[in-house]
């Protein structure tokens, strides 16, 4: 008898099987798929809120930063601006004119 058509019906039933079984496998690599991408999205919205935080801390910092240095910034100032008194302008004029005469006087 011929072998062939015997074979053909196990054949068939086995691609049914092998069909079925691939069928189950990408379910199963679907549903993987999905929780570990369920997953990575928690991961990704946690490390979006940390950065939040962050850049605002960064942000606090710069401004208690800013403004400790401007606290700081007009103290220096004042130290090293020269004083407008009428008495010390009189001096350094004193100064510039004696110095002036002494050269005069050297010609």
């Amino acid at each position: 008898m011929n072998r062939n058509s015997s074979n053909q019906v196990i054949l068939q039933q086995k691609i049914i099987h092998l069909q079925a079984e691939l069928s189950k496998y990408k379910s199963v690599q679907k549903d993987k798929l999905l929780f570990e991408n369920e997953n990575l999205r928690e991961q990704i919205n946690q490390l979006r809120s940390e950065n939040e935080l962050l850049k605002q801390q960064v942000v606090s910092t710069h401004i208690h930063e800013a403004t400790q240095k401007r606290s700081v910034e007009p103290i220096k100032k004042a130290q090293k601006s020269r004083p407008l008194n009428n008495e010390s302008e009189g001096m350094e004029n004193g100064w510039f004119f004696s110095n002036l005469i002494h050269e005069r006087n050297k010609k």
